[in-house]
């Protein structure tokens, strides 16, 4: 987001930034499932806990303000109310949603009603949702600036759903090829403590298992 902001003040607009944060038990993660339990933890986070409308709470004053256009970057944190607000001293504004991840990941189409203009990176949600396709922009390099090119693909991100299955074909195409790759998967620390927990939880039991079974 850094990078969008600079960019517009450099081009002359005022910015507000509020951060798009998960909130605990969002059930629209992960595929579209439409199981009667998923669907009812979904009625029950969105009516009566309403997560995402008490965090944006905390930046209600910054969402008052006069402002000409919303950029959502996905929207994980998004409530309608910001909309509500939004509206009401900024009857003309433009609400622009852009997604940086597939629905496969994150079902964002709920969201799509409440904005005049929705953009996708991913071309196969732009053909299945008839949202327009608008792949992800990079850093300009400055004038002057050689960088001797290593690789000839290179990728960072973070760990989910088959992402490191891609990248592992990705990378016997291009030994093949001939190709340099650079590849960097960044873990969530929480989420690898957790796995860690509950295989040496596993582990612990297999071998009390074993030990009475001696």
């Amino acid at each position: 987001h850094t990078q969008i902001i600079n960019e517009l003040n450099y081009l002359g607009a005022k910015t507000g930034f509020i951060p798009d944060v998960p909130q605990k038990y969002n059930p629209y993660f992960g595929s579209l499932s439409k199981s009667i339990i998923k669907n009812a933890i979904r009625h029950l986070v969105s009516f009566i806990k309403r997560p995402n409308y008490h965090y944006l709470s905390k930046y209600k004053h910054e969402i008052q303000k006069s402002w000409d256009y919303l950029i959502c970057i996905d929207g994980y944190s998004f409530d309608k109310s910001i909309i509500d607000l939004l509206i009401k001293k900024n009857s003309k504004i433009t609400k622009i949603l852009y997604l940086w991840d597939s629905v496969n990941f994150y079902n964002f189409t709920p969201l799509f009603k409440y904005f005049d203009k929705v953009y996708t990176f991913d071309k196969s949600d732009s053909i299945r949702y008839k949202i327009t396709y608008l792949p992800l922009f990079w850093n300009k390099i400055e004038r002057g600036q050689k960088n001797k090119i290593i690789y000839d693909i290179s990728f960072i991100g973070s760990d989910h759903t088959d992402r490191i299955e891609v990248l592992s074909r990705i990378d016997s195409f291009c030994k093949t090829n001939q190709l340099n790759t650079f590849f960097k998967i960044v873990l969530d620390k929480s989420k690898y403590q957790e796995d860690n927990h509950n295989l040496n939880q596993r582990n612990n039991s297999e071998r009390n298992n074993n030990i009475n079974n001696s």
